[in-house]
């Protein structure tokens, strides 16, 4: 839910939206990531929602997310705040710097679920099924202070999302002032978005409440 990973792709190949990879959690944090698509039948942990071909500067990771991020509601299907309370996550993909300097300059777009240190986990085919499944929404452990997926561990489960101000990036103090005001009453934890999220302008704060049931 806002975490972003910025990943080089070294294949020569313009990705398309639609299609989805199966990497694993060391895979998909390397600067180079060479595999090819898999039938999305299959087995698989990312799935492309969006390539950009309008980002002008080679490794511009704010004009990356931006576009990833305003594509989210007409190639995936979900809005921001939907997306925030879902264990998604947006990753960015660069080509190599040789890639985009033959011509091919694309950022693909993805979603997974990543936390860090974490496995991966199978994506369902399709990736906004109706229902969405319970374990795929976003949770939090405090005792390791993270988003996670409602699956595992967790003791926070996040009910809404709420708009932060500010242009630097806010200590949990101010998140604190800012959650209460803008939370229901029934949420006692608020979580910023990840800096990576929060640098590409995703200005969207996490509102938890005690899972009884966890």
């Amino acid at each position: 839910a806002g975490l972003i990973f910025f990943v080089t792709n070294g294949g020569s190949d313009v990705p398309e939206a639609g299609e989805c990879r199966n990497l694993d959690y060391a895979a998909a944090t390397e600067f180079v990531d060479e595999t090819e698509p898999v039938d999305c039948a299959e087995p698989h942990t990312l799935y492309t929602f969006h390539v950009a071909t309008d980002v002008k500067a080679y490794n511009d990771n704010e004009a990356a997310g931006a576009a990833c991020f305003t594509r989210l509601e007409t190639g995936l299907g979900l809005h921001p705040e939907t997306l925030a309370r879902t264990a998604y996550i947006v990753s960015w993909y660069w080509p190599s710097e040789a890639t985009w300097n033959d011509g091919d300059r694309y950022v693909r777009c993805d979603v997974g679920v990543t936390v860090q240190g974490a496995p991966m986990i199978d994506l369902p085919e399709d990736p906004v099924p109706d229902p969405f499944p319970a374990d795929l929404r976003a949770c939090i452990d405090s005792k390791i202070d993270k988003v996670v997926r409602c699956g595992t561990t967790h003791d926070y489960i996040v009910v809404d999302t709420f708009e932060m101000t500010g242009d630097t990036y806010p200590e949990q103090s101010e998140t604190n002032v800012q959650g209460l005001g803008g939370c229901p009453t029934d949420a006692t934890m608020f979580k910023a978005p990840f800096r990576t999220a929060w640098m590409a302008g995703s200005r969207l704060g996490l509102c938890a409440k005690y899972d009884v049931e966890s």
